[in-house]
């Protein structure tokens, strides 16, 4: 067998490989995003979002999420949260998680791009107390690098990438997730608006990595 032969059957083989160690799905995430200005630097903020996988024909989780942002000055906020969220597993089971998290954004305009830099600190807690493991929790930090294009127009296309950094006291630390996400933002007016997008995600450091293809639309309601 020649070289250039053997490296194409090399190439074959570990595709297919990789097709079966790997598991896709299509996704439609739905969100409703509340924000009740208190100041114009203090907020409070609400969410529901709800996720649809199995080649969106399953519900595959549904989360509450409530906290605050506060606006530093025009480029350092920080936003604290708690979100309430029950995850479908494959038999049809759900768990409950609590997670808790705080956000550091750190955000530039350089017209007509604006960069925002996001570091989330996330602890979260799986059937806190059904579970014996329940109040081990689960900590990751999470960096998010957002580019939005910013034409003083009611639409504003963004993209982001996001890694997810497992934190463990046993283990180093590692990335099991990145994203990758395009949309756009469209303001109907001060009060209300919508975004569409598409998302790519997938896992790293485990035996049978998944990969998400997600639609996604959210509506944004400011009062």
């Amino acid at each position: 067998m020649s070289k250039k032969r053997f490296y194409i059957t090399l190439v074959l083989l570990l595709s297919i490989v990789s097709s079966y160690s790997q598991v896709n799905d299509a996704g439609l995430w739905t969100n409703l995003f509340i924000e009740k200005k208190i100041t114009p630097d203090f907020s409070i903020v609400f969410s529901e979002e709800f996720r649809l996988n199995e080649n969106i024909t399953e519900l595959g989780s549904i989360s509450s999420e409530i906290g605050v942002d506060y606006k530093i000055n025009k480029y350092i906020s920080i936003t604290t949260c708690y979100r309430y969220k029950n995850k479908r597993h494959l038999d049809d089971s759900y768990d409950n998680r609590n997670r808790f998290y705080a956000d550091f954004t750190f955000r530039k305009k350089i017209k007509p791009i604006i960069i925002r830099l996001r570091t989330r600190l996330q602890s979260q807690f799986t059937d806190m107390y059904s579970s014996s493991e329940g109040l081990i929790p689960q900590n990751y930090i999470r960096e998010k690098l957002t580019f939005k294009l910013d034409l003083d127009k009611k639409i504003s296309p963004w993209i982001y990438a996001e890694s997810y950094i497992r934190l463990s006291n046993s283990e180093p630390l590692f990335i099991d997730k990145i994203r990758y996400s395009a949309g756009f933002e469209y303001a109907i007016n001060r009060m209300h608006g919508i975004e569409l997008f598409y998302l790519y995600q997938t896992e790293y450091n485990v035996k049978k990595p998944s990969s998400d293809f997600v639609f996604g639309v959210g509506y944004h309601f400011t009062f």
